[in-house]
């Protein structure tokens, strides 16, 4: 993979992330306000065709820019408070269960990559509920960015993970076509080098 690519394309899908959730928030009765997470296309671009390190080495990458650019919640005084280890984790693990599900799918299909973004938005969003409640224990009770229990934060989750799984076809779509300028390495190149 062509780390240079993926940085400039992991910097574009950052600032549409954060520039457009306002745009893009719909209003649900019982979970509140959502908006897509277009990273996790991303997440799952890269996971589908790129070698295993590189996946996971960027996964924790976006993960990390993601803590820095979303704080984690409202802190004393009007401060937000960033934390970086949730999205970082979350995506870290998502990612790993994309690896784990890539010989399992056609990687060339638009609707793969819609459904294997909702496995992971939802994947990384029960890790990051789990961060929450594990940081709850021993502080002075559980605070979630945008939900009042963990149940109600999952049921969130599972909005935006649909949200983004059909935001991901036409997006996947525009990356599938950029798959050469992506340097990944084949797998019968891989079996002819050995």
């Amino acid at each position: 993979m062509r780390w240079q690519v993926f940085l400039v394309v992991a910097f574009v899908f950052l600032v549409i992330d954060g520039g457009l959730m306002n745009v893009m928030q719909i209003e649900l009765p019982v979970v509140r306000v959502i908006a897509p997470n277009i990273v996790a296309v991303l997440v799952v671009f890269v996971c589908l065709f790129a070698s295993r390190l590189s996946a996971l080495a960027g996964c924790l990458l976006l993960g990390m820019l993601m803590d820095l650019s979303l704080p984690a919640m409202a802190g004393e005084a009007g401060r937000n408070v960033y934390i970086v280890g949730p999205h970082a984790l979350g995506l870290l693990f998502a990612g790993y269960l994309i690896l784990q599900m890539r010989t399992m799918v056609f990687r060339q299909r638009v609707i793969t990559i819609g459904v294997l973004t909702g496995v992971c938005v939802m994947t990384a969003g029960i890790v990051m509920t789990a961060i929450f409640v594990i940081r709850g224990w021993y502080g002075e009770g559980v605070v979630y960015p945008m939900q009042s229990s963990a149940f109600n934060e999952l049921l969130r989750q599972a909005a935006i993970a649909l949200y983004s799984g059909l935001l991901a076809v036409p997006l996947g779509w525009v990356l599938l076509q950029t798959t050469p300028a992506w340097g990944f390495q084949q797998s019968h190149q891989r079996r002819i080098a050995r």
